[in-house]
């Protein structure tokens, strides 16, 4: 521990007993020593004097106001360019229609693959011959009434129109 250190400790009296009365032999010892105790002890009197400031109410509003100042934010562009998302859900929408409209052969080695799909379109089609025709109308129309408000919906706001007035 430095003398410096040292004074410091005696000052805020937090020394041992060993450490007083090696301090106290400096200080006799040292005039240098005193006068840098001395104006350590003004510095801790001047501290105890002040008031303790306590942030305004607004600091993290104000912090959070300047930061785009000192760090501007980046233009961050995606991974994967919009043109291919659209481009891998093509080819998957293209690769299942071609799937289900696969011709099917007659010969005795047919494909595992058709006969797997022959056994998923037999198993919806038995699914929808136990629905009454009337739910599936129902169900058609909300499908085709929810993509055409999806639809109005995005032609509107692509064109400026927030709220559609009739």
């Amino acid at each position: 521990m430095t003398n410096q250190e040292l004074l410091w400790k005696y000052a805020e009296g937090n020394c041992s007993p060993a450490e007083t009365t090696a301090v106290e032999k400096l200080l006799a010892s040292d005039q240098s020593l005193q006068t840098e105790l001395d104006s350590i002890l003004e510095v801790q009197s001047a501290l105890m004097t002040m008031e303790v400031e306590a942030p305004s109410l607004r600091f993290t509003q104000n912090v959070l106001d300047a930061l785009p100042e000192i760090y501007p934010s980046e233009v961050v562009e995606p991974l994967v360019k919009p043109i291919w998302k659209k481009a891998f859900w093509l080819a998957v929408a293209a690769l299942i229609i071609g799937m289900i409209l696969m011709p099917h052969s007659a010969s005795p080695t047919e494909s595992v693959l058709s006969s797997y799909i022959d056994q998923v379109m037999g198993g919806f089609n038995q699914a929808v011959g136990q629905v009454p025709n009337v739910v599936l109308q129902y169900f058609v129309l909300t499908l085709l009434s929810v993509g055409l408000l999806m639809l109005m919906d995005k032609i509107f706001m692509k064109k400026g129109h927030g709220v559609l007035m009739v």
